[in-house]
């Protein structure tokens, strides 16, 4: 597991994460696809491709909205 602190562009400030088991890699973060990218030029990505997960570890998950109404 990695972590670190980040901060959106409205000033928010909020925890990156990016979860790694095997060959399963997850990355939650304001914007995902920047640390996938940077993994991607270690090491090569199934199919070459990042999308929005449907599973982790055989968990279902899902976004979900918060009570502002924002999609998490």
């Amino acid at each position: 597991m990695w972590i670190r602190p980040a901060i959106k562009e409205c000033g928010f400030r909020y925890w990156e994460y990016v979860l790694c088991y095997v060959d399963d890699v997850l990355s939650i973060s304001h914007k995902p696809e920047l640390a996938l990218k940077g993994i991607a030029t270690k090491f090569k990505l199934k199919n070459d491709k990042m999308e929005a997960p449907e599973m982790y570890l055989g968990a279902d998950i899902s976004r979900i909205s918060n009570v502002d109404g924002d999609l998490c």
